[in-house]
């Protein structure tokens, strides 16, 4: 039987996209501002983007995910300055500075916060949590690997629900494994690029393994990281440390645990170190770390048990009150 692919009119299209934000308006999706359009949208079916954007075809872009809660969001500078630095280093250039896309950023997750407010009458700013999700690419034109092809580079900010964690996570623990695949080479680790392949294939191994988190070594045995989570141990000599960051990304939830716990002295913290995997069995604590959790403890690694940590709750009570409103490392919505 022969099938007929229909041409769909511009009339077509519209009302399939309608079609498509009703059955996607759960989805959690709240706003998003894209300069191709040069606005902000809160329709579902409306938030796209060129097919032919260099981001989408070959990766070609980084990106930056940040937790908004209680009326702000949490370490946006900390977040823009990494943006920027991984910009630098691809040679995207700029076509906003750090003030313009702050005030996009904190107007879309505005029109993020309508949106919810509108679809759940009497809600109010303290029950608005989302991610605050951006992506500057290296634009539209042609479907090649020369980025001198596109027309300039793009910005992009999409607000989405914040999805917990299981609270019993943070009492219990996470079970973690070694990953099987290879660390990104050269200086790849240390920017959060659109090119995120082999992170997928590790949180797939860790999902298929029955695990939360599967962790990559070097090829010299150093631990890494995982899949979009930071990993670091209170060693032996109950020290806080975490990998050297040459063949990780240097995570703003992280850094900011370990500034928190020197300021309080609350632990002693080490210098970045060349980490084994028998310095992760032999710890005497393990944390995993990332926007979406702040900070979880781990239980046991490949089946062996890991110690709990007193350190661990004390350190979370932190995170919590540094993300309370009104907080330095808080930028407010209003």
């Amino acid at each position: 039987m022969n099938m007929q692919t229909p041409r769909l009119s511009a009339n077509d299209v519209f009302d399939i996209l309608e079609a498509k934000t009703i059955k996607l308006s759960q989805a959690g999706y709240y706003a998003m501002y894209s300069s191709w359009l040069g606005g902000i949208v809160t329709d579902v079916g409306l938030m796209n983007l060129p097919i032919d954007d260099h981001m989408v075809h070959r990766g070609d872009g980084v990106f930056e995910a940040l937790k908004l809660v209680n009326g702000g969001i949490y370490l946006l500078e900390e977040h823009l300055e990494r943006l920027f630095l991984g910009a630098a280093k691809l040679n995207l250039n700029q076509n906003y500075n750090k003030d313009q896309l702050r005030q996009i950023i904190l107007q879309t997750a505005q029109a993020g916060l309508d949106f919810f407010v509108q679809k759940n009458p009497g809600a109010q700013i303290q029950d608005f949590s989302a991610i605050v999700r951006l992506f500057l690419s290296r634009g539209p034109g042609s479907f090649g690997t020369n980025p001198y092809e596109t027309i300039g580079n793009q910005f992009y900010c999409v607000i989405t629900e914040l999805k917990a964690v299981s609270p019993e996570k943070y009492k219990t623990g996470v079970s973690i494994g070694k990953s099987h695949l290879a660390v990104k080479s050269s200086w790849f680790p240390t920017i959060k690029s659109c090119n995120y392949l082999p992170n997928v294939l590790m949180k797939k191994e860790a999902v298929d393994r029955h695990l939360d988190f599967t962790v990559t070594f070097t090829d010299e045995g150093f631990m890494a990281e995982s899949s979009t989570e930071n990993i670091f141990l209170l060693d032996r000599s109950l020290q806080l440390v975490h990998p050297r960051c040459d063949y990780i990304l240097k995570g703003t939830m992280m850094t900011r645990i370990f500034e928190l716990a020197k300021y309080h002295n609350i632990v002693p913290v080490a210098e970045p170190a060349d980490i084994t995997e028998s310095n992760l069995i032999g710890a005497q604590g393990v944390f995993m770390s990332g926007t979406t959790f702040d900070l979880l403890p781990v239980n046991n690694y490949e089946g062996m048990k890991i110690p709990s940590a007193t350190v661990y709750e004390k350190l979370f009570k932190l995170l919590k009150e540094d993300q309370r409103a009104g907080s330095p490392k808080m930028t407010a919505l209003k």
